[in-house]
This record gives structure tokens, C-alpha cells and sequence, in this order.
């Protein structure tokens, strides 16, 4: 029950009232103990009670891993350990907030937030721009226990009964490394696939770059039930034959994608996530939460969600889709004509 206790329920007689502050009070306010307290029956058997003080326990903050000798999950490897992810969307907010989570102290001092993400472009294009399909680090290289999460896949392949693309192996975003491994493999560059929910989404702008070539740029930030807040830079071809771009600019906040090939980078010490040349990163819409009959859905419905014998990839979108709509909200927007309902607060309470 919550809210207030009803005035008949209430014993004003000053028989039952206490005329000191019982034993908790006076320890939470330090206060020199009552003799009256010391000497009642109540506190004596508090007192004399065995085992009554709780047994207390240390929890970590970091779940630690069970040695069983039966399964290793490389998501406990260490090159797991630390994870930290670095996207532009969020250095921007955070800068705002005068916040200084993502730079080192040092080095916020002397550098203004738009070097840093001027410094981060270049870098990230360079990284699109340059890595050739000999550079791409093989999917065997983070191994743990003899399996490994990432995609070996290199085509685009589709189910029999409907057009319903196979992401490969699947990673989750908390088993990603971080940026200390991928900076042990260079020049060799980490490609994964995700299956993600969009926390927030970037209108597409033009870019000129150094060269005096014009790239469009669209940032992503992702997240599913492991771990949220995963940038993904997209450097737009603006090919006309795209449909990559097509799916990238019709997305919006909730959609569940799959994210194929996606190279992963790192900017001063965290993780980031971006595209590769040649239109080799894929965007396919899995599910979206229709808004109307005309609205375009993905490759999943609530049927599919509804199956009892899901697939690993289903069983990850739908995990996904539970964790997008308990966590990343979207904004409301009064429709004209709806009057707006009175929040009352329950009447034990006013």
C-alpha cells in the first residue's frame, strides 16, 4: 500500500505514545541513549536476541565469472574487461553538461569539443576511407573456448520462405573489445554484426574532405539488452543504387536493426563503430513498431515475436524489441484536438 493511513485508522491516545526516540533514531541521529529505552522489555530482547544483526556481504560491481572448467564465455575475456564506447552524439551532450566522462582531464583543458570532433572525422573517414579488404582482421583472431561471435559471412544471404536476411553470428554489444585490443591488431580492422535498437539518429550532412570530395555523414547511436550507447558512423557514397542509405535515412528512434560488417575503431582510448567503403556496411530494418496502416514495417512482425520456436536471430531481435520499448522512449506529440488529461494524484495523498 502506498499514500498516507486513513485518520480512523490513527490511535491518538497518549498512553501509546512514545515519550523518547526509539533505538534506530537515536543511532541515525546520534543521540546519547534514553535509560527508559535501555531498560524496556522491547529493547531487552532486541538486545539479548541471538544472530539478530544482519549478516552482511560484499557485491561487486562487475559480475564476476564462475570457473566451472565446463564453459568459457568470452565475454569475460579480458580484452572485454573495461568496455567503454565513444560517440559523437553523446560527447556533444555531454560537453553541455560541462561534463568530463569521456576525455581525460589533461586533455579537455587544452582542446575544444569541436577539435575533438573534428578530430574524430578525420579519423573515422580515414578508417572508411582506407582499409582494404586485406586489413580486415580474420573473425578467428578473439577467440575463447574454440567459438567465436563474430560473422564469418561476407554475402548477403536470405531465408527460403521470405526475404528475411541471416545476420551470421551475432555480437552482443557488451562483448565487443575494447579499444587496447584493437589497437594490438593493426593495421588489421574488427568487423562484427549487431542487432541493435536506435536510441537516436542524425539528419544526414554533407561533408568535404581534405581531398575536395563530398561524402554525405549520418551518425547512429545503439543499444540492445547488454549494453546501450554505441555510436555507428555511416560515410553516405551517394550512390544512386544505395539501398543502404535509402534504410539508413528512414530510420527512426525504436527501430530494430541488423548491422552487418561493421568495422569497429578507437578514439582516445573508447570504442566506436562505423562504416566501410564500397557499401560494404549493411543496414536492414528487422521491426518497427507501425505507427499506421501506410507505415512500412520490417522484416519481423509481431507474429514472428509471437513464435514458439524462434530462431537465435529472432530470439535476438525480440530480446532487442522487450529491451527498446522498457528503456528508449520517443517523443509524444499531442495530436490537435486531444485534450490533454489531468494528472490526479490518488486521494489518500492530497
Amino acid at each position: 500500500m502506498v499514500g498516507a493511513p486513513a485518520a480512523s485508522s490513527l490511535n491518538w491516545d497518549e498512553r501509546e505514545l512514545l515519550n523518547d526516540f526509539t533505538e534506530p533514531f537515536v543511532q541515525f541521529l546520534h543521540l546519547p541513549q534514553t535509560t527508559s529505552y535501555a531498560t524496556s522489555e522491547n529493547a531487552q530482547s532486541i538486545l539479548s536476541t541471538p544472530g539478530s544483526a544482519p549478516a552482511w556481504r560484499s557485491l561487486p560491481l562487475e559480475r564476476q565469472h564462475l570457473v566451472t572448467g565446463v564453459s568459457q564465455d568470452h565475454a569475460y575475456h579480458p580484452v572485454c574487461h573495461g568496455l567503454d564506447f565513444f560517440a559523437a552524439t553523446t560527447f556533444l551532450s555531454q560537453s553541455e553538461l560541462q561534463s568530463q566522462s569521456l576525455l581525460d582531464d589533461s586533455q579537455v583543458s587544452v582542446e575544444s569539443v569541436e577539435k575533438v570532433i573534428s578530430q574524430f572525422y578525420e579519423h573515422s573517414y580515414a578508417i572508411h576511407a582506407d582499409v582494404p579488404s586485406s586489413q580486415l582482421a580474420p573473425h578467428d583472431t578473439f577467440l575463447t573456448g574454440g567459438e567465436s561471435s563474430y560473422s564469418t559471412s561476407s554475402g548477403d544471404s536470405f531465408t527460403g520462405d521470405r526475404d528475411i536476411p541471416i545476420g551470421g553470428y551475432i555480437t552482443n554489444l557488451r562483448d565487443i573489445p575494447h579499444a587496447g585490443y584493437l589497437n594490438e591488431i593493426l593495421p588489421g580492422t574488427v568487423t562484427v554484426n549487431i542487432i541493435a535498437g536506435i536510441i537516436s539518429v542524425t539528419p544526414p550532412r554533407e561533408i568535404t574532405t581534405r581531398r575536395g570530395a563530398k561524402t554525405s555523414l549520418l551518425e547512429i547511436l545503439v543499444g540492445d539488452e547488454t549494453k546501450s550507447g554505441f555510436g555507428i558512423t555511416f560515410w553516405l557514397s551517394g550512390n544512386a543504387k544505395d539501398t543502404t542509405s535509402e534504410v539508413l535515412e528512414s530510420l527512426r528512434v525504436q527501430d530494430i536493426v541488423l548491422m552487418k560488417d561493421v568495422a569497429l575503431g578507437s578514439f582516445r582510448g573508447k570504442v566506436h563503430g562505423q562504416s566501410l567503403r564500397k557499401d560494404r556496411t549493411k543496414c536492414i530494418l528487422l521491426y518497427r513498431d507501425k505507427i499506421g496502416r501506410g507505415d512500412i514495417g520490417g522484416c519481423y512482425g509481431r507474429r514472428d515475436f509471437a513464435s514458439k520456436e524462434p530462431n537465435a536471430q529472432l530470439s535476438k531481435a525480440k530480446r532487442v524489441r522487450d529491451w527498446v520499448t522498457s528503456f528508449v522512449g520517443v517523443a509524444n506529440v499531442p495530436k490537435q484536438g486531444v485534450k490533454r488529461a489531468r494528472e490526479m494524484l490518488p486521494p489518500d495523498t492530497q
